[in-house]
């Protein structure tokens, strides 16, 4: 099954077009282009993990970034580059520091000027978003310590906490949570957490854990009207579907008649008929 940021397989492996080629180790940083994020034939490749043959005072400051060469991207910047000067795709140098969960890049750039929210790539996206697309919670740490707003939203109406549930990060979703974001937060179209879960998500997580937190399972989106349990069905989401209804969603909410067919046919289908009054 495809979505809009990755493919989602019938084991429920999510994944992430955006870097499923890229390697995190300290030879291969993520160096796309900053294009589309979901466009893989858009990401540039670099050699498989080779030693570095290359002069490292020669980076420019980007690729010294990318690599975490802190020295280097020192010096440039004291010869006068802008650290808030995004490079020739609209991005900046916060952006590729967060992405290669650069920490102490971050904090320098920072100090001079960088501004951490701001927007960049074709996705419009913030490091911020960049990082939690990655699951560095370190980094999501220390960019909200540094005031990263995580209800910001980027170029697909995701904000923060809908990217770490798309991406299964369970672990930047606590942390999120735990700083305030509300569980129930809406995308551009409506779509809580739960629903987007439920609907673009083979497996039991991160469904199981926000239902811990007790989100509303009869809220509706604002397109089509459905709840997570109906998001679920219509994706043949069983997991998910099991676990909503154990958690006692509402089945009467009043959906169209044609989704109710698939509705009930889908639960029957499942062996779980017996949900049906």
């Amino acid at each position: 099954m495809e979505s809009s940021v990755g493919t989602i397989f019938a084991d429920g492996r999510f994944v992430n077009q955006q870097c499923k080629n890229h390697c995190r180790g300290p030879h291969r940083p993520h160096v796309h282009s900053g294009r589309s994020i979901c466009r893989e034939k858009d990401v540039p490749m670099l050699p498989g993990l080779q030693p570095i043959t290359e002069d490292p005072g020669t980076y420019d400051i980007v690729k010294a970034t990318q690599y975490g060469m802190l020295e280097r991207c020192k010096e440039l910047v004291e010869a006068g580059y802008d650290v808030r000067q995004p490079d020739k795709e609209n991005v900046t140098l916060l952006h590729w520091a967060a992405i290669n969960n650069r920490q102490e890049l971050v904090k320098y750039y920072i100090s001079k000027g960088a501004v951490v929210d701001q927007l960049g790539g074709d996705l419009n996206s913030t490091p911020l978003h960049w990082a939690i697309r990655q699951g560095h919670l370190p980094m999501v740490i220390l960019l909200l310590k540094c005031g990263a707003d995580p209800s910001l939203i980027d170029g697909e109406g995701f904000s923060s906490i809908h990217l770490a549930v798309l991406f299964q990060h369970v672990p930047v979703v606590a942390y999120l949570i735990s700083k305030g974001q509300n569980i129930d937060t809406a995308d551009f179209s409506g779509l809580t957490p739960l629903m987007l879960s439920a609907q673009k998500v083979m497996g039991p997580e991160p469904t199981r854990f926000l239902l811990k937190f007790n989100p509303s399972l009869n809220a509706v989106d604002n397109v089509q009207k459905n709840t997570a349990l109906h998001w679920a069905v219509t994706s043949g989401n069983v997991s998910a579907v099991e676990l909503l209804l154990e958690a006692g969603a509402n089945m009467d909410i009043k959906i169209s008649s044609v989704l109710m067919c698939h509705f009930v046919t889908y639960l029957k289908s499942l062996s779980i008929h017996y949900y049906i009054k």
